[in-house]
């Protein structure tokens, strides 16, 4: 079984799959290939439903865990939105708690005002980049760097998401404006 798994894991580097692409390339059947696939547990992320199943691999290479994401309503609760899963090869599945799972190339379209830019973002570069392992220039920063910086410090950020524990902690220990 391990090397079919290990012939998923190759497919599955490269972009997601549905499950009958997956197979026909890795020569397998659908039965042998459900197996293979359940076989990879967690390492698997499944988007869509009945036909429509594509398989994305999880990325432990870029050292980002899954991220909770939370948003806050206009009364100022917090409400879970989902899970941000990093994904091979440079993507992110957003498992939704409604069930929807939705697959980007990169960073979600959605995060994208929250990333660190401009004056500001050079002046954050400068003082906490060293710390966290990320480049001086923001122009150099990957998606993975812009997580890892709003997993650290994304508690006071443009718009109304959370993203992390850390996050949501502060959100809630902050005194009321």
């Amino acid at each position: 079984m391990s090397r079919h798994a290990d012939a998923i894991r190759l497919q599955l580097a490269k972009a997601p799959l549905p499950g009958r692409q997956l197979f026909e390339l890795i020569g397998v059947s659908q039965p042998t290939g459900s197996r293979a696939l359940r076989a990879l547990g967690s390492e698997i992320v499944r988007l869509g439903a009945a036909r429509s199943i594509q398989y994305a691999l999880r990325d432990n290479a870029r050292g980002l865990p899954d991220i909770l994401v939370h948003r806050i309503d206009a009364e100022g609760q917090i409400r879970r939105l989902g899970t941000l899963i990093p994904v091979r090869p440079e993507g992110f599945v957003m498992l939704q708690d409604n069930g929807v799972a939705l697959h980007s190339d990169g960073l979600p379209w959605w995060l994208f005002d929250m990333r660190p830019q401009g004056y500001l973002g050079r002046a954050y570069a400068a003082r906490h980049g060293a710390a966290l392992g990320l480049p001086e220039r923001l122009n150099d920063w990957t998606d993975t760097h812009v997580l890892r910086a709003l997993l650290a410090h994304g508690h006071d950020l443009v718009g109304n998401l959370l993203l992390g524990d850390v996050a949501r902690e502060r959100f809630l220990a902050a005194p009321p404006p």
